[in-house]
């Protein structure tokens, strides 16, 4: 069998950059050139498809109005926003990474403070139950404007919302430079304008932090009801096992089907809503606990992959519930499950679509040593996305209660 791996990228990460001081370093105007110079020809190098979500010209043209913005005596911040503003070219599994400044650089920007939105679109922020007219003078939409020039280009759009949703907070100050004491002004229910004083919140990433606890693996049985729900919320061996190894991940997985006697349950849920990847090691784990016939997954941009058949197993109903974090290696279970026609699906379709780029190989620059990744594969899937039961996921929801997973089991059973 010909095994495939794919690298996780946490989505939601912000990266802690050491530097021996806490003040923000400034750099001569060679040195950032070069800095960036290495950024983009290693793109343009090693990436196998530059230019799937814009054109060549394109990139060329925004590459050439960020250079236009180096300077000399320019501060690593500076240049990491400069360099951050072409992200919204690249898939997810490239670009420059999303620095946390508070934690970087203490000193400076260690009592920042951030806004959080209760939702955003392509052209309106709502925040404390309101629309959003501006912040410090800056008109919502123009908002939305400049920091979706921050966030990857997905297939999936309500990937790239969520993203944007969840990296508001520390964009709008470290990249658009609104700070607090924040004046908001919002709409009336009327249509009047309110002018509220926001001071913000300290704490960052809230709804990341909500949404993904760090709990990479959890479970609920359901005797009563014959239902079994496993949440599967990274396919990280790092994550899944403190030694590092499948062994382990194997062992808990033998636990829960053999002596907690999941094998005899009739509904078994698999939850990948909050999936964003890992490696194909606890993929397979995983899969091979399911009886399926032998299933080949066809790669447009590397070939086919064949995964034997297995004949032992559980052999109930299997549900699969996914969404727009299902992405990287877990979107890689969720092909499985399709085209072994094994599981079925419930949710909204998956981060990926038809592209994946993957693994992701990491970079420093040579100056700065500010990081970056770079996708090294190009994987290309006909696989059509569409959930056999679509239910509503929300960007941060928290997990599944029991009446959810009977009414997913009903809607099925309706539709058949």
């Amino acid at each position: 069998m010909k095994k495939k791996y794919i690298v996780l990228v946490w989505l939601f990460l912000l990266v802690k950059v050491s530097y021996s001081q806490e003040r923000v370093p400034i750099y001569s105007f060679a040195q950032v050139t070069e800095d960036f110079d290495y950024y983009i020809n290693t793109l343009r190098t090693k990436h196998p498809n530059l230019y799937a979500f814009v054109t060549e010209d394109y990139f060329n043209k925004e590459v050439e109005q960020a250079r236009s913005m180096l300077t000399d005596s320019m501060n690593i911040v500076d240049l990491w926003r400069t360099m951050l503003r072409l992200q919204y070219c690249l898939d997810g599994h490239s670009g420059m990474d999303y620095i946390d400044l508070k934690h970087s650089f203490p000193l400076v920007y260690g009592s920042a403070s951030y806004l959080y939105p209760d939702s955003v679109t392509d052209n309106e922020i709502f925040m404390n139950g309101m629309k959003v007219i501006s912040i410090n003078g800056m008109e919502a939409h123009k908002i939305i404007h400049e920091l979706d020039k921050c966030i990857w280009a997905e297939e999936n759009p309500k990937l790239r919302l969520c993203h944007l949703r969840g990296y508001f907070p520390s964009l709008t100050y470290s990249v658009l430079k609104l700070v607090p004491p924040y004046k908001v002004v919002y709409q009336g229910e009327s249509g009047e304008e309110i002018v509220k004083t926001e001071i913000g919140i300290q704490d960052h990433f809230t709804d990341f932090n909500k949404a993904f606890t760090g709990i990479p693996f959890d479970y609920k049985l359901y005797p009563e009801e014959s239902i079994a729900y496993l949440e599967v919320n990274s396919f990280s061996l790092p994550c899944l096992a403190e030694d590092g190894l499948i062994e382990t991940f194997q062992k808990t997985l033998d636990t829960l089907f053999v002596e907690k006697k999941i094998n005899d349950y009739k509904y078994l849920f698999i939850d990948i809503s909050k999936n964003t990847g890992g490696g194909d090691g606890p993929v397979l784990a995983l899969f091979n606990k399911l009886q399926h016939d032998t299933v080949v997954v066809v790669d447009k941009g590397t070939g086919n992959y064949i995964y034997p058949q297995v004949i032992t197993g559980y052999s109930g109903h299997v549900f699969v519930i996914a969404g727009h974090w299902t992405y990287s290696a877990a979107h890689l279970f969720y092909l499985l499950m399709k085209n072994s026609h094994r599981g079925i699906l419930v949710g909204e379709p998956p981060g990926h679509y038809y592209q994946v780029y993957a693994p992701l190989v990491r970079y420093k620059l040579p100056n700065t040593n500010l990081p970056f990744i770079c996708a090294k594969k190009a994987h290309g899937y006909d696989v059509d996305v569409t959930p056999d039961v679509p239910w509503s996921i929300d960007c941060f929801h928290e997990t599944f209660t029991l009446d959810d997973l009977k009414k997913m089991i009903e809607l099925y059973n309706h539709k058949r």
